[in-house]
């Protein structure tokens, strides 16, 4: 948030924020119903995936630098 906060026009700060906001409050509990929909049924599959998310996500990070931009 501190990132995107830095980054924002300070005219368009708000709807930056509330964009922001209105993202984690609608992605926090669709994900969710999805995961408890999804855990009865695919436990391992579930968390290898949601693993493996994460350990791409990473990578691709390291790989293109995107760490370096941000800062």
């Amino acid at each position: 948030i501190a990132w995107a906060q830095a980054r924002a026009d300070p005219a368009m700060l708000g709807r930056t924020m509330s964009f922001l906001m209105l993202g984690g409050v609608i992605a926090a509990p669709l994900s969710l119903v999805i995961a408890s929909a999804a855990v009865d049924t695919y436990a391992t599959e579930l968390f290898v995936l949601a693993g493996a998310l994460v350990v791409a996500t990473g990578l691709y990070g390291l790989a293109t630098g995107v760490a370096k931009r941000m800062t």
